[in-house]
């Protein structure tokens, strides 16, 4: 099985973009440079 060609990863993969899309650049840099986790909102 090759998971780049799997539909159910392609969803995943889709949604997760979806989901990080609703937080802008600013937000991602500011937790990569506190080394953290997301916050829920």
């Amino acid at each position: 099985m090759n998971p780049n060609n799997n539909e159910d990863f392609n969803a995943i993969r889709e949604g997760v973009r979806a989901l990080c899309a609703e937080f802008d650049a600013p937000y991602w840099r500011q937790v990569d440079e506190e080394k953290a986790f997301p916050k829920p909102s």
